[in-house]
């Protein structure tokens, strides 16, 4: 099934005999055959018009909005949503304490495995990490998820694992950066401030395409559902944190002049100036359909296929998703 994007204020859907026509201006970029298609996401203002809605509704197709960052909107959607079973495989895995358990395993291990493969990516980069002891304690940690048998008790030891990984920081940063350590709520500093948009930017690209395939993202496995809550958005943002995350982040405050003369100075509860926040979203746009030298998938392939993995996993009730496989260490 299609997912059809409009991502310019100048692309238009139309609809002519069954199929669904995309344009930019008076060019004809592509058609879909309404049957074919599974949603529709409009970023920012692209139009769709009035006859082709009526068809999607029909069609049973939903129509997602998101401004021109990609926070989520709202959606269009059909009297009876041809994927609700998707939201039905979520609320049976919530409701499944054992498999649950397991999924909640594969997530925290894949992000240990993200540390893990950031690390070495950074050294090889030339900064000057002696990582070696601090690989073995996160993969001391990853061989206590599996003996661990309840979900705080993961938590507690992937806690562990990250207060370790973030040690790191005061090796990676450039001259005038103050860190004390990871704090989110509110940001004790301006390397904090930074980290914690750059996640938040993270969670919003991961929800579109959750929203994209019909999921509900409030309904998590690792995040408990609630008023305000990270949802099944934040559990996926864990896989990432490390490896594009902090990547970027690490990339931006060491080679972009402007973010380097807004760190000195420890204050970062004010948050980020505007001129910043739109820096950051221009270059993390610009990077994440690129392939690195030492990454063989861009973080959109990445983030496409977890989603994938994430469904096929939810439709064959598996015991347990793939998440480790997501960042292999070669």
């Amino acid at each position: 099934m299609e997912t059809i994007y409009l991502r310019k204020s100048t692309e238009k859907l139309s609809i002519r005999e069954g199929q669904l026509i995309h344009w930019d201006r008076e060019k004809e970029l592509n058609r879909y055959p309404v049957c074919a298609t599974d949603q529709i996401a409009v970023y920012g203002n692209g139009q769709i018009t009035t006859q082709a809605v009526k068809e999607c509704l029909k069609e049973g197709v939903g129509i997602n909005y998101f401004n021109i960052y990609g926070k989520f909107l709202g959606r269009v959607e059909p009297d009876r949503p041809k994927n609700v079973r998707r939201r039905l495989a979520q609320y049976q895995l919530y409701l499944d304490p054992e498999r649950r358990k397991n999924w909640v395993r594969a997530l925290l291990k894949g992000k240990l495995q993200g540390e893990i493969v950031e690390l070495r990516r950074l050294r090889e980069q030339g900064y000057p990490l002696n990582d070696s002891e601090l690989r073995k304690e996160l993969k001391k940690c990853q061989k206590q998820l599996e003996k661990a048998e309840s979900i705080p008790e993961m938590r507690g030891i992937e806690g562990t694992g990250a207060r370790k990984y973030y040690e790191i920081f005061t090796k990676v940063l450039p001259p005038g950066a103050e860190w004390k350590g990871r704090s989110s709520h509110p940001a004790e500093d301006k390397v904090n401030a930074v980290l914690s948009y750059i996640y938040v930017l993270t969670a919003q690209r991961i929800r579109q395409e959750l929203e994209n395939r019909s999921l509900d993202v409030h309904c998590g496995f690792l995040h408990e559902p609630g008023y305000g809550c990270g949802g099944l958005d934040y559990d996926l943002l864990e896989l990432f944190r490390a490896t594009w995350c902090d990547h970027q982040a690490i990339r931006l405050m060491n080679h972009v002049r402007e973010v380097q003369k807004f760190l000195p100075g420890q204050d970062g509860k004010a948050g980020l100036p505007e001129e910043v926040r739109t820096l950051i979203c221009t270059k993390l746009r610009e990077k994440q359909e690129i392939r690195h030298r030492n990454q063989r998938k861009s973080f959109s392939e990445q983030l496409r296929e977890t989603v994938e993995e994430t469904l096929k996993d939810l439709n064959e009730q598996s015991l347990r998703p793939g998440y480790e496989r997501l960042h292999p260490e070669r």
